[in-house]
């Protein structure tokens, strides 16, 4: 019996794609369990052919070189993610369709209404607070067209009291 660290030396793949292989059952017949209960390979041989016969090549990818180990500066001098080194092909297409779907999320989001501009809302807000601006000051002339009791004196003292709320919540908005 070997280990499943020694297939995998054996096979030219990572120990990992080796374990996911036991663990997913397409090595069966060829693991046995030593004494503490840990899987070994009974019979390489056996495995080899287990392995070829359930396992899709199309769909493994090689393993990616170990990263250097040299310690890497705080700041990346050239800029570049990953310590200036350059991705391996399966990182650049991992980060590339981690991008693609984050893109596919916000549009979706975006068509069900659920994502909104912000230089859209900002807009639509400005006009509204504009609106009510005008409404508020329009407020003192409306109260002299309609009671006769409230004097010119008044109804300007109305007009000076929202014009102060309304440069007070806009100090406060900045």
């Amino acid at each position: 019996m070997i280990s499943l660290r020694d297939y995998a030396k054996h096979r030219g793949v990572s120990a990992a794609a080796v374990s996911k292989a036991v663990k997913n059952g397409r090595l069966q017949n060829s693991v046995l369990r030593d004494k503490l209960g840990q899987p070994k390979i009974s019979d390489p041989a056996a495995a080899d052919a287990e392995w070829e016969r359930n396992t899709r090549p199309d769909l493994e990818l090689p393993p990616s070189p170990p990263p250097p180990k040299t310690k890497k500066p705080a700041q990346e001098p050239d800029g570049l993610p990953g310590g200036g080194r350059i991705p391996s092909y399966a990182e650049s297409r991992a980060r590339n369709e981690a991008a693609k779907a984050g893109m596919a999320t916000l549009q979706l989001l975006k068509e069900r209404g659920k994502l909104v501009s912000v230089d859209g809302v900002r807009a639509a807000i400005g006009v509204k607070f504009s609106e009510v601006r005008s409404k508020l000051l329009g407020v003192s002339s409306r109260l002299t067209q309609r009671s006769s009791t409230i004097t010119n004196k008044d109804a300007t003292l109305v007009h000076e009291l929202i014009r102060e709320a309304l440069e007070t919540l806009a100090d406060e908005s900045t």
